[in-house]
């Protein structure tokens, strides 16, 4: 039998049947918006009755996601205050908003009271199912629930335009993120060995926790990268709430600040998290095949490989094992077709930033010109080291914001999708100057440290 270090049998158990509340919210939220929209369509305009339904309907989602741990292990007696509580969080917010939020310091404004409320409504469950480390749970978990589900979910504007596929999906995935990183952020405190299982290369990690961890991982960082865009976007344009492209966009200085922190560090979180988790499944089942390495960082793509990895036979059964696998392995030929195909597309950004009119002074479109044509020429390096690969995600950075910054104003705005080129860091990292950490190499034998 398999290895399942990282989630126990009642954690496991609550997030592999997280498609049933899911499936609960979904339909909540298509009903919410549909009887907005009967409002609306008959008497053109949704009224506060719409706006009170809506906000009922939010708190539902909620109640329902934290409540459904003590539903999945039958102790019912438990699911009852836990929603009740979270109810009563969420109508307190809405109370202290529309009551308080005018006394208060210019520097606290919605946003700040949104990432506070996000973090007390874990840390209160957290203690009412009698957890040890309750408010460490509560503050980290809250943050990244907060930046990885604050869309149609959200306490701050109502929404009462028309349902999309993307609030479908946060509302179907709300309380498998909700319990995924509270059960992370949990056994993280519970259990000093814990990070090195998260920060490790070579775990031997079972078919049944790789079902769980990658697509938490995963999801939550491709939130996060166009959460990052989003908010781009909305402080170009300077729409805000429903009406722009993000939920955190504020006037504060100090509310920024802490946006900017959060996005960025649970960026790299879950960025690094994602590595891993492929790379020691990877290694469990003994596949060097680059391409379904590859595979695990575009999105609709890597479903295919989660379900076909989910279900591969562990060939290795300890980490030492794995380690060796890890630096006697054969360098996958795909790093060649990489470089090819990097070159190819780079070469078309040149084209595009030489035949470019858009940008209204020719200076821009220069260092445009400049940074994409360093960035082809660096394509051909890669193979020579981790520098090499820094530069060039570096470049491809640069090379997003500076054209993302040039459009402004134009109406025409590209989406900035800044932080997946930095996620292509922990892909090329891999295929092209793989190294063990100092925790992972001392898994190694001695005949292979000498």
């Amino acid at each position: 039998m398999e290895r399942t270090p990282y989630f126990s049998a009642r954690q496991r158990l609550t997030l592999k049947s997280c498609w049933i509340p899911g499936i609960i919210i979904a339909t909540a939220g298509i009903l919410s918006c549909l009887f907005i929209h009967f409002k609306m369509e008959c008497f053109n305009s949704a009224g506060q009755q719409a706006v009170y339904v809506s906000a009922l309907f939010t708190a539902f989602k909620w109640a329902v996601a934290f409540s459904w741990a003590p539903i999945a292990n039958k102790e019912y007696k438990k699911a009852l205050p836990i929603a009740a509580t979270v109810v009563i969080l969420y109508l307190s917010y809405i109370y202290f908003v529309d009551s308080i939020y005018s006394h208060l310091p210019s520097c606290i404004d919605t946003t700040f009271i949104l990432v506070v409320w996000s973090c007390v409504q874990a840390a209160v469950v957290s203690f009412i199912t009698r957890k040890q480390h309750f408010w460490q749970i509560g503050v980290a978990a809250g943050l990244i629930i907060c930046y990885t589900t604050a869309t149609s979910n959200s306490p701050g504007p109502v929404h009462l335009y028309a349902f999309s596929l993307p609030d479908l999906l946060t509302d179907f995935f709300l309380p498998f993120l909700v319990y995924g990183w509270m059960y992370l952020a949990e056994n993280f405190f519970s259990d000093k060995s814990y990070q090195y299982l998260l920060n490790s290369k070579i775990q031997v990690l079972s078919g049944e926790d790789y079902r769980l961890l990658y697509p938490l991982s995963a999801l939550s960082c491709w939130i996060i990268i166009f959460q990052s865009a989003g908010l781009l976007r909305s402080h170009a344009t300077g729409s805000s709430g429903y009406d722009g492209d993000s939920t955190f966009l504020s006037q504060a200085l100090v509310t920024n600040a802490i946006t900017f922190i959060m996005e960025v560090s649970i960026f790299y979180i879950t960025a690094s998290l994602t590595r891993n988790i492929a790379m020691s499944r990877m290694m469990t089942i003994a596949s060097n095949n680059g391409w379904l390495y590859l595979f695990h960082y575009l999105p609709l793509l890597n479903i295919i490989i989660w379900i076909i990895f989910s279900n591969q036979r562990a060939l290795h059964k300890t980490p030492t094992e794995n380690a060796v696998f890890y630096i006697t392995r054969q360098h996958s030929s795909i790093y060649n077709y990489l470089i090819g195909l990097g070159a190819l597309v780079s070469l078309g950004e040149v084209y595009n930033a030489y035949q470019h009119t858009r940008y209204h002074y020719a200076g821009v479109n220069g260092f445009i010109f400049l940074i994409l044509f360093a960035k082809l020429v660096t394509y051909f390096f890669l193979d020579k080291g981790k520098t090499v690969i820094i530069t060039l995600v570096v470049l491809s950075c640069l090379a997003a914001l500076t054209m993302f910054i040039a459009a402004t104003g134009s109406g025409n705005l590209p989406t900035p999708l800044s932080m997946a080129t930095v996620l292509s860091y922990f892909f090329l990292i891999e295929i092209f100057s793989p190294e063990l950490g100092k925790t992972d190499a001392a898994q190694l034998p001695e005949i292979y440290t000498a």
